[in-house]
């Protein structure tokens, strides 16, 4: 992903799923990270399952998915990556 792929949104929000009790490490501290403030795009880190964290996964789980709809040929990506 390049920076013109996200140049026109205001925020980026990464989902950091856990793999047993290791987490992954996000864009913070990267040179993304200050390109992302550069370009006043704000960065959100989700953690789903942690302490208060508001993260509705259901939601997600059962919101319908517009890639096919809008890139037809691309609908293949649409393997879950958890």
């Amino acid at each position: 992903m390049g920076h013109a792929d996200f140049y026109n949104t205001r925020a980026l929000v990464e989902i950091g799923w856990a793999k047993g009790k290791s987490r992954p490490t996000l864009s913070y501290g990267t040179h993304f990270f200050h390109d992302l403030v550069e370009s006043q795009i704000y960065p959100l880190a989700v953690f789903p399952g942690e302490p208060g964290n508001p993260f509705n996964e259901a939601f997600f789980d059962s919101a319908l998915n517009a890639l096919p709809a809008l890139l037809p040929d691309d609908a293949a990506l649409l393997t879950s990556s958890r």
